[in-house]
């Protein structure tokens, strides 16, 4: 090891001075792998590659370098790298090339002790560190696989690796600026550099509840509202990310949304949502859902023919694909003096141009299933009636109206 006195101009060899002056047994076999300085004093700190031991210099090695007797990381024979506070002079970090934890100390002593048991909240497998850089009370260490830790206190470590295809990268060395800001390289040249080098990710999930009706009819389109917030200083609520479920009910996306029951039962309606971070979490409401009911949910065309008119009732609401309603010609006398004396025989209905029922019978209602039709299409309700008269040929006449296949 060489040391200057006078801002690099002349080195000297401090481990082969002739007045013994050293910092290292002579006979020692380590290999010092990383040095570190407290500014403005004469604080030297030395590590090896002998399970991160350290050795300290007070007075810059005017004097012996004094060996610690505690190893700092648990790895033998391996490159490790130092940081030291330059805030609290009793705080500094070690890693080196081994696996997890072993890889990762913190010292509150100056370097006499070090603590190798912290926890990693948010993932507790990495491979090698090979760097680490202290700044601002916050250290941040990194390795292989795109391993970036951020430790504010020693105690707890969490990943936070760099955006898009460098999650990645190998990283092998990293500086900070001040607090906030860092770069790190990596191998094939690769640079990021954050703004957020004391942040720690966002782990706690959002919350929420869902507003909305608790009593609907089957059938019948219903909104919902996720009401969903992240908790303070988290990374927001990802608008993209609400996915809305209950069982036998088709899927659903987005805040609000709307959601159709197709028969009456009980339902637990589900919604689930993300924090920008990717936390998830979700809410539930029960929906008790009644069925359809004849009157005041239906549309209905009337046309005249001889001696009254018919009229012909459908779906207000749109039919849930798979589902089922009722459509019902109703026939009406006229009043009028003189009027001669008809009546329905028989009715057919038709969905578009199929006919799927025959009635012959009054009143004529019958129940129709919405089979094959894409959801959200409209469609044409058709019934025709066989008019029977007193003389001549019984006409027929048809009524139609449209109904729509929920989307």
């Amino acid at each position: 090891m060489l040391r200057s006195t006078n801002g690099g101009v002349n080195w000297s060899d401090v481990s082969r001075r002739s007045d013994g002056v050293c910092f290292a047994d002579p006979g020692s076999n380590s290999i010092l792998s990383d040095v570190a300085t407290l500014k403005g004093t004469d604080q030297v700190y030395l590590v090896t590659d002998s399970f991160g031991a350290r050795r300290f210099s007070a007075d810059g090695f005017a004097g012996p370098a004094a060996e610690r007797n505690n190893s700092s990381v648990n790895c033998f024979d391996v490159p490790s790298k130092i940081a030291v506070d330059q805030d609290n002079p009793n705080r500094n970090f070690v890693v080196a090339k081994c696996v997890s934890s072993l890889a990762f100390g913190f010292s509150s002593d100056g370097g006499v002790n070090y603590d190798i048991s912290l926890e990693y909240p948010n993932g507790n497998s990495f491979a090698s560190l090979y760097d680490v850089a202290l700044a601002g009370g916050t250290a941040i260490a990194v390795g292989d696989s795109g391993v970036i830790l951020i430790s504010p206190d020693g105690l707890k470590a969490y990943f936070q690796p760099a955006d898009g295809g460098e999650a990645t990268t190998s990283w092998r060395a990293v500086d900070k600026f001040d607090a906030n800001n860092a770069a790190v390289v990596g191998v094939g040249g690769k640079l990021v550099v954050s703004t957020q080098a004391s942040a720690i990710p966002d782990l706690i999930a959002p919350a929420g509840t869902i507003s909305g009706p608790v009593v609907v009819t089957a059938g019948q389109p219903t909104t919902y509202t996720a009401n969903v917030a992240d908790n303070a200083g988290g990374s927001g609520i990802n608008p993209a990310a609400f996915q809305w479920s209950a069982t036998g009910v088709p899927s659903a996306t987005g805040n609000p949304a709307a959601i159709t029951f197709p028969s009456a039962g009980f339902y637990i309606l589900n919604v689930s949502f993300k924090d920008l971070a990717g936390n998830a979490a979700a809410a539930t409401l029960s929906v008790t859902v009644n069925a359809a009911t004849p009157g005041g949910t239906t549309v209905t065309r009337t046309v005249q023919v001889p001696g009254g008119s018919i009229s012909l009732g459908a779906p207000r609401a749109c039919v849930a694909a798979g589902g089922s309603f009722t459509a019902t010609l109703a026939f009406k006398k006229s009043r009028k003096k003189g009027t001669k004396k008809v009546k329905v025989t028989k009715v057919e209905f038709y969905i578009d141009k199929r006919r799927v029922k025959t009635d012959t019978k009054a009143p004529f209602r019958q129940t129709l299933t919405v089979r094959n039709l894409a959801a959200g299409s409209t469609h044409t309700l058709k019934a025709r009636a066989t008019i029977k008269v007193r003389k001549g040929k019984s006409p027929k006449k048809s009524v139609s109206t449209t109904f729509s296949v929920c989307a």
